[in-house]
């Protein structure tokens, strides 16, 4: 009994420090970068809780001015609502604690299916730890990391539906979606896994391997039907799903670096060792399954993961994602492999003065790691400024104190769009992260950017075209061709310049010819 009891302490102990170290990770990873969104999602949540009203017409870019529907209003409305109530370093700690929030969801939900505590704290506490270090470059101030959070919510209800028959879980389906719909779009993700879930079950019924009644079936279905009806009733009402037709061409898949293949250079090694981790457990438990007959067939665990790691293959984004859904047969495959092996191993350690020392090593060892993690964080409340680095504070500070710059039309880098919508309000800029899809001159909007980079007439006829009169642009080899045209052309003269940004101007005299 008091050996039992030592355990249960150690293991709370060692959780509470274990995720404590994950949350300074997240804190210290999260306050090392600046998210190029931040600006327009605060600038249009102030318009919102300003206007108390969804917005419906672009009024942030002079280059596009059509309908438009914010599948994040109201995770824009709470942005803005933190950061001006408690600074940034209230968002920071809000989406560090959310990603957390999953991770020990995951813990949860494979806790009880893990018999034994030593086992059961270093296969999950290791995968974890790597799991955050592989997807840690996608966490941050960003209202994707909802996804992950919504997701693994519909994990559990369906779970616990499965396994227990009892209909009151399903109803958490209903204000899950209805409040997924108004922060996100990725709620559509979740609409499709509550057909898939549906499909796969009354697969599985004609091939005898699923005793879920049919009336069960269609009490699912009827709950999944209320809450794709719910996700219709929020303030863009069927407009919601009016977006998706602007996805049809895929060019920003291969043009900006988070929607790129994992195959696309530069190649992360730490992801692609998730990925193929997770790929060699579904090998190992389609094996099992059907070869070795150790596993119970369940095809969904085994679709969810093929399909993450489809998506995560195709689109670097999607590895949270992917750690989500494949956590649970990732540990359940390893620990049915190590359990015997590692069992005999830990039992080789008998002495309970050995066992102690181990136990007040791990303890030390994660007390230092969470002093070293919480000593090397650089906290801050105004991101803008701290980032000065990367994003145009100096070029924008310049352009505030002469308006004489400021007529006309500005081009702007894409990555630096978000940034000026909230920093430099007084001007609509070319484009930002939101439209990146949008058709423009038969072709997306990024590629309509791109073409101000390709040759000489190609840059000028743009520059005419949109009719430019001040280009604000960031100093780096990537933009030699427009920064070449630029300087060579008489018209145009450099009015601001530092390691960072350049500004070139052209006068309403000289735009006019």
């Amino acid at each position: 009994m008091l050996n039992n009891l030592k355990k249960i302490k150690f293991a709370h102990v060692f959780w509470f420090l274990f995720y404590f170290v994950v949350f300074v990770i997240l804190l210290k990873n999260t306050f090392s970068r600046l998210d190029p969104d931040l600006g327009w999602h605060l600038k249009i949540g102030q318009d919102i809780i300003f206007t108390q009203a969804v917005p419906s017409v672009n009024l942030y870019n002079f280059s596009y001015m059509g309908d438009w529907v914010d599948h994040e209003w109201l995770a824009n409305a709470i942005m803005f609502k933190v950061y001006h109530q408690f600074g940034y370093q209230a968002l920071v700690v809000l989406f560090s604690l959310l990603i957390l929030v999953v991770f020990i969801g995951l813990n949860l939900l494979v806790n009880k299916k893990i018999s034994s505590q030593p086992l059961k704290l270093i296969l999950i506490a290791s995968l974890q730890f790597f799991g955050l270090l592989a997807i840690l470059r996608y966490c941050g101030v960003r209202i994707q990391e909802l996804t992950p959070f919504f997701l693994l919510i519909e994990l559990f209800v369906i779970s616990y539906y499965e396994k227990t028959r009892r209909y009151c879980y399903l109803f958490f389906l209903l204000p899950l979606f209805y409040l997924w719909a108004n922060l996100h779009a990725s709620f559509l993700i979740g609409l499709f896994l509550l057909g898939a879930w549906l499909c796969i079950k009354i697969f599985e019924r004609f091939l005898n391997i699923n005793s879920l009644t049919n009336k069960q079936l269609l009490v699912f279905f009827g709950f999944s039907l209320a809450a794709f009806i719910l996700t219709l009733l929020t303030p863009y009402k069927l407009e919601l799903y009016s977006f998706l037709a602007d996805y049809r061409n895929t060019a920003y898949m291969s043009l900006l670096e988070e929607w790129r293949s994992q195959f696309d250079w530069p190649l992360n090694y730490l992801e692609l060792a998730y990925i193929l981790t997770v790929i060699s457990t579904v090998a190992i438990y389609i094996y099992r399954s059907i070869v070795k007959k150790d596993f119970k067939i369940n095809i969904w665990p085994l679709f969810l993961a093929i399909m993450f790691v489809f998506l995560s293959l195709k689109s670097r984004r999607h590895l949270p994602l992917l750690f989500v859904v494949s956590f649970e047969m990732v540990i359940l495959v390893a620990y049915s492999f190590f359990r015997l092996k590692i069992g005999s191993a830990l039992r080789l350690f008998k002495n309970v003065l050995i066992i102690n020392l181990l136990k007040v090593s791990v303890i030390i060892y994660l007390g230092l790691l969470i002093c070293l993690q919480i000593y090397n964080i650089k906290s801050f409340n105004d991101p803008f400024q701290f980032f000065s680095l990367s994003y145009p504070y100096n070029a924008v500070h310049f352009l505030k104190n002469n308006g004489q710059y400021a007529e006309g039309n500005i081009f702007n880098s894409y990555e630096w769009g978000g940034y000026l919508i909230w920093n430099y309000q007084t001007k609509k800029i070319f484009i930002d992260g939101r439209f990146p899809q949008i058709q423009v001159n038969g072709q997306t909007f990024l590629e309509e950017y791109l073409d101000f980079f390709s040759t000489e007439a190609v840059i000028a006829k743009k520059l005419k075209e949109y009719n430019i009169s001040l280009v604000m642009i960031a100093n780096k080899q990537e933009n030699a061709n427009l920064i070449k045209h630029l300087s060579s052309d008489n018209s145009w003269y450099l009015v601001y310049g530092d390691p960072v940004s350049l500004c070139y101007y052209r006068d309403a005299v000289n735009l006019s010819n």
